[in-house]
C-alpha cells in the first residue's frame, strides 16, 4: 500500500530529490533562492523517499518572493522524520487565488494521508492562503499551522472583491500559531494605518515577535528564520 502511495506522489507532485542538497551546498543564499522561485507552480517535494517519513512540512511563500528568505528555514526544518515541500503559487491573480487554494486543499485531502501529521508554514500572503484553506481541509490527520507576518485582516478592496472574511474558528484536529511582526519594524506594514496581522481566531496561539534576530532588525523576511528556529527547539 505504501509503495502504491509513493507512485501516487510521482503522478501528483513534483519530486526534486536533489534540490534540498543544492540549497544546502550553494554558498550564495540569493542564488539558492532563485532555485526555489524558478520552480513551476505546484507542490514540490524537496527530497527523496517520502513514503519513509511520518510528517510532511509544506512551506508557502508570499508575494514577490526572491526565495532567499526560505533557504535557511527549509534546511532547518529538514529532519530524519519529515519530508519538506515548497508550494509555488501566484499570490496575486484574477481568480483571488482560489485555484491555488483548491490545488493545495486537494493535495492535503487526497494525497497526504500516509503522513500522521501535516505542518503548514505560510509567510505573508502564504499565511493568508493557509488561513483560507484550514476550514476546507477534510482529513483526520493532525494539522499544525504556522502563519507568519500575514495580513489576515485583509483590506477593504480585497475583502469586497474576493468575498474574504478572516477565519474565526478552528477544527478539532488543527493547531494554529500566529507569529506577528512588530508593525513599526515591518517594511510591508509600517506605513499602513492599522496592523493587518491582528484578527481574532478562537483557539489560535499568538506571539508578537521581538525586535532583533541575530543582531538584525526583525522585519518581514527575517521573521521566517526566527519562527523556524523557535519551533525547531520543540
Amino acid at each position: 500500500m505504501r509503495s502504491a502511495t509513493f507512485l501516487l506522489f510521482l503522478v501528483c507532485f513534483f519530486i526534486r530529490s536533489e534540490l534540498m542538497d543544492e540549497l544546502t551546498e550553494e554558498e550564495d543564499v540569493f542564488k539558492a533562492g532563485l532555485k526555489l522561485v524558478g520552480l513551476e507552480k505546484g507542490l514540490h517535494l524537496l527530497e527523496d523517499h517520502p513514503a519513509e517519513k511520518d510528517e510532511v512540512v509544506i512551506a508557502i511563500h508570499g508575494v514577490a518572493t526572491l526565495g532567499y528568505e526560505w533557504v535557511y528555514p527549509l534546511n532547518k526544518l529538514d529532519t530524519e522524520t519529515n519530508i519538506v515541500a515548497f508550494y509555488r503559487w501566484a499570490p496575486v491573480s484574477t481568480s483571488c487565488s482560489t485555484d491555488e487554494a483548491e490545488e493545495l486543499i486537494k493535495a492535503i485531502n487526497n494525497d497526504l494521508n500516509q503522513y500522521s501529521k501535516i505542518k503548514l508554514i505560510g509567510h505573508s500572503a502564504g499565511g493568508f492562503l493557509v488561513s483560507n484553506i484550514l476550514d476546507s481541509i477534510e482529513t483526520d490527520r493532525k494539522i499544525e499551522a504556522h502563519i507568519i507576518a500575514s495580513p489576515l485582516k485583509g483590506t477593504k478592496p480585497l475583502n469586497e472583491l474576493c468575498g474574504y472574511s478572516p477565519l474565526e474558528n478552528l477544527k478539532d484536529n488543527v493547531v494554529l500559531y500566529e507569529w506577528r511582526t512588530q508593525k513599526k519594524l515591518d517594511a510591508v506594514y509600517k506605513l499602513m494605518p492599522f496592523d493587518p496581522q491582528i484578527v481574532e481566531i478562537e483557539g489560535s496561539i499568538v506571539t508578537r515577535l521581538p525586535d532583533k534576530y541575530k543582531n538584525n532588525r526583525l522585519g518581514h523576511n527575517w521573521s521566517i528564520s526566527w519562527v523556524v528556529d523557535h519551533i525547531s527547539k520543540k
